[in-house]
């Protein structure tokens, strides 16, 4: 019996019967209590809440240098994070994955933005229905919060109306199949909506520059910060997803009791 243990909720704790996982596909797993829950129930912590701050590269800092961390049982001090005064909370939704017989579940951090705001422009949400990637009580394609993800997935249409901002405009490269602009771009402001309060990417973050970023030896072109889902091999839908670009702009706190996220914004030097 293999045991399968993380930072996500109920439905990604789990237990598979036998030893090999390569027989698992197909399989319904054993759902099992998340440890922090299980910690919190035996008082080892004092509230079952973690967050997360990615970090951020400063302006000054030398490429690839970051600092982040992890706090268990609580958020960090604010004044210890360059935290600007605006937060957002937003309840965590229940989903439906059906490629893995998942139904009406708290697996992923799941949320739903209110919108993006493109160079002072709000447009809303238009994440499209999907059959068998949606939230728990519709059909509508769920967004999903995944610091291992290194950019924003989002709606083709969301991703053409950022790339336009750009100027000159980014462009799709069928090489890379990623969205790519001049380094030397004008880059626009973009923030993300959630429950009413925008959350803003820092500039490093729309266009990626230094080694995360650009992808040319004459390094003239860099990677935009946002594409769209791809398709999966099984087919169907993968979930949007709120990658490391949005984390290293935010303070995350994930309140599993309460089944909220709270996101604190954040404007590094």
């Amino acid at each position: 019996m293999l045991t399968r243990v993380g930072w996500g909720l109920g439905a990604t704790t789990a237990i598979f019967e036998g030893a090999d996982p390569s027989q698992d596909g197909g399989k319904k797993p054993i759902f099992v209590k998340p440890w922090l829950e299980t910690a919190y129930d035996q008082g080892l912590v004092e509230k079952p809440i973690f967050s997360v701050v990615l970090g951020k590269r400063g302006k000054d800092d030398a490429d690839l240098s970051a600092t982040g961390f992890l706090t268990i049982g609580g958020a960090p001090s604010s004044s210890s994070l360059p935290l600007t005064g605006a937060y957002a909370t937003t309840p965590i939704l229940k989903e439906t994955f059906d490629h893995y017989q998942l139904e009406n579940e708290y697996v992923h951090y799941v949320i739903r933005p209110d919108g993006f705001v493109v160079n002072g422009k709000f447009i809303a949400w238009a994440p499209g229905t999907s059959a068998g990637t949606h939230y728990g009580d519709s059909q509508e394609r769920f967004t999903i919060l995944d610091t291992g993800t290194a950019y924003t997935m989002i709606p083709k249409a969301l991703v053409s109306t950022i790339a336009a901002a750009f100027d000159p405009p980014a462009s799709f490269s069928q090489d890379d199949g990623l969205w790519v602009a001049s380094c030397n771009a004008k880059i626009p402001s973009v923030a993300i909506r959630v429950n009413g309060t925008d959350l803003p990417y820092a500039s490093s973050d729309i266009l990626v520059d230094g080694t995360l970023g650009v992808i040319d030896e004459q390094k003239q072109t860099c990677i935009v910060g946002f594409m769209e889902p791809s398709t999966p091999p099984w087919g169907g839908d993968l979930p949007y997803i709120l990658g490391a670009n949005f984390h290293r702009n935010v303070l995350a706190v994930h309140d599993i009791g309460n089944k909220v996220m709270t996101f604190g914004a954040l404007e590094w030097n």
